[in-house]
């Protein structure tokens, strides 16, 4: 099943799998000593390193972009 939302265009390059990667990217959140509260926007690009989650494969996010 293709996607058509957050990773629309995406897949491992290795397995094919297009259903879910861990993604190293930035957000803004409130520290306390109870922990984190909630994330504002998480922010990612074409550079940010990017995992699947079925296979070894990793990289960046540019490299999981369909062709």
């Amino acid at each position: 099943m293709s996607n058509t939302n957050c990773l629309e265009g995406i897949k491992c390059p290795s397995c094919g799998q297009e259903d879910s990667f861990q993604v190293i990217a930035t957000t803004v959140f409130t520290l306390s000593d109870e922990g984190t509260g909630d994330h504002t926007d998480v922010e990612y690009d074409d550079d940010s390193p990017m995992y699947c989650t079925e296979c070894p494969f990793e990289g960046n996010v540019s490299d999981f972009k369909a062709d």
